[in-house]
């Protein structure tokens, strides 16, 4: 999967020298040729083990904003056709009827 800025993450602590948290924030940084760190804004700083360096486990958030575009967009078309359909087929009948 690639990263990209603006991907939202969620970062847990899941050790035994904090008490179990979470926080979501953007992607501001990604790997480039000078380094392989990422960085997250994130949306609350409320309870982040700051002390803590290890036992942390990344999820990418995902979003369905181009899935429900592309569904939208399916649903369109097909309703599009159906009634190209209905209509061809109706001036197919009508063309038979009067001819």
């Amino acid at each position: 999967m690639k990263l990209m800025h603006g991907d939202e993450l969620r970062l847990r602590y899941v050790g035994e020298l904090h008490k179990p948290w979470s926080g979501v924030g953007h992607v501001i940084k990604i790997p480039d040729n000078f380094g392989d760190e990422v960085a997250i804004e994130l949306k609350s700083n409320a309870g982040v083990p700051t002390e803590c360096s290890h036992n942390f486990v990344v999820d990418f958030v995902w979003k369905s904003t181009s899935f429900d575009r592309m569904q939208v967009t399916l649903i369109a078309v097909v309703y599009v056709c159906y009634v190209v359909f209905l209509l061809q087929t109706d001036i197919d009948q009508c063309l038979m009827h009067f001819c």
